[in-house]
């Protein structure tokens, strides 16, 4: 009963101090905090100029940011080029037409970035994710989440 009672007391505190270094955070919000920028995108073209797949050159992709949830404080929009190196773009595997929710980081020259391993999804797998598959959860999780 002790033990109980020991538990609760902590998990009120915790609660009314807002600890949230008292509880691991869901791999989503992790990855959320940790990127730049966070983008509901539709991939319009995808150009590999090279056709290197060594990751030695970027892969440009044209996007539309079809909702965007969190940017860097010196964009007041996003871009529409997205960059990946060839070896990370074979890995995220998007294609012209297809929706995802996409996170990435900025380059000192201001182009969004993105690669195979900070993407935000709801099972802690690397990887873009396709708009249709992302859960409702984590829908609402983007709307919510505070670094």
């Amino acid at each position: 009963m002790r033990r109980i009672v020991c538990l609760l007391a902590f998990i009120s505190t915790a609660v009314a101090h807002d600890c949230s270094d008292c509880y691991p955070l869901p791999a989503a919000h992790k990855a959320f905090c940790a990127a730049d920028w966070v983008s509901r995108v539709k991939v319009i073209d995808v150009n590999n100029p090279y056709e290197d797949h060594s990751g030695q050159f970027d892969v440009v992709y044209t996007i539309e940011h079809v909702y965007y949830y969190t940017m860097p404080n010196s964009y007041c929009k996003l871009p529409p080029l997205l960059l990946a190196k060839s070896d990370e773009a074979q890995r995220l595997n998007m294609t012209a037409g297809k929706e995802y929710l996409l996170a990435g980081s900025k380059d000192c020259d201001m182009a969004l970035r993105t690669s195979y391993d900070v993407q935000v999804n709801d099972d802690g797998i690397y990887g873009a994710q396709e708009w249709h598959n992302v859960s409702e959860t984590l829908q609402q999780g983007l709307l919510k989440y505070n670094c």
